[in-house]
């Protein structure tokens, strides 16, 4: 179970990378680099969880290796789709899993362990989520802010 879990997350890590990359080479090597600071200690944890398992030093390596090999899959077909289709989708599939995994999986482990650290982290993202409608609604109307207006000159 955590292998193939680990396999469909590194296959859709590997789908935002490769269309970040059809973007830019900028976009796609910070894109690069995030997932990188995301998955080392990730796939730590999973090598570990497969040796506490039962599972001997090769055998959790060469299943940890083998489901890190599924970011190629999804790098290879993140670059052809990205190329031919907006990145845009692609990038929305891979956000709505890393908020799927924020929202419903850990939000169990955090109202067993501390009610008040729920909070906290439902008031975080409801607030994550304001901020970002912000942007998208400025950025859109940013052709009908008054560059001579004294509130919003700082937002044209």
């Amino acid at each position: 179970m955590i292998t193939v879990s680990d396999a469909v997350h590194n296959f859709i890590d590997g789908l935002a990378i490769g269309a970040s990359f059809t973007l830019s080479l900028l976009t796609g090597f910070s894109t690069s680099i995030a997932i990188f600071c995301e998955e080392f200690p990730h796939e730590l944890g999973d090598f570990v969880m497969l040796l506490n398992s039962g599972m001997s030093v090769g055998q959790a390596a060469c299943f940890n290796l083998l489901s890190a090999m599924c970011c190629y899959l999804g790098l290879a077909l993140g670059i052809l789709l990205g190329s031919s289709f907006a990145p845009n989708a692609i990038f929305a599939i891979a956000g709505g899993m890393f908020l799927y995994i924020s929202l419903a999986d850990m939000v169990r482990h955090i109202i067993t362990l501390c009610p008040i650290c729920f909070l906290m982290h439902y008031i975080g993202i409801i607030h994550i989520l304001n901020y970002y409608s912000l942007c998208v609604h400025t950025t859109s109307w940013r052709h009908q802010i008054s560059r001579e207006d004294p509130i919003c000159h700082h937002l044209a």
